[in-house]
């Protein structure tokens, strides 16, 4: 017989949700493979030492119609990293964030220390508007 869905994302789980907040794989997979689309994630300097993350549902043309209804009302779990640079620091060395998540219905404030270039998505891993 085949393996379910869930089955995979409860052995996944058993690994992984201690180091993501509690959040489980399932509940972060399922918003991206159980709807259509994919989020448009928007940053912009939110306070002096902190940066907003919002996302909303990426639509080809604005003003597109779709009559599709989402289990998830177009909403994802999207992992946010960057990395920062201190000022005088070399590039080659910039600190790490800590996983951060954009949650469904939820915007990602994400603190930071003034007079440092924060690089959001330095892996390529995502595309994102600024």
């Amino acid at each position: 017989s085949n393996a379910e869905q869930s089955e995979l994302w409860a052995v996944l789980d058993g690994v992984y949700t201690s180091q993501t907040d509690g959040i489980t794989v399932e509940s972060v997979m399922n918003t991206w493979t159980l709807q259509m689309n994919f989020p448009v994630v928007m940053v912009s300097k939110a306070t002096d030492t902190s940066l907003m993350f919002v996302q909303k549902r990426f639509v080809f043309m604005d003003g597109e119609k779709d009559e599709t209804i989402s289990p998830f009302g177009y909403q994802w779990y999207v992992p946010i990293k960057g990395r920062v640079l201190n000022e005088g620091e070399t590039p080659g060395a910039p600190e790490v964030t800590n996983l951060q998540w954009i949650k469904p219905y939820s915007n990602l404030e994400m603190e930071y220390t003034e007079k440092k270039a924060i690089f959001i998505n330095w892996e390529a891993r995502g595309f994102y508007l600024t």
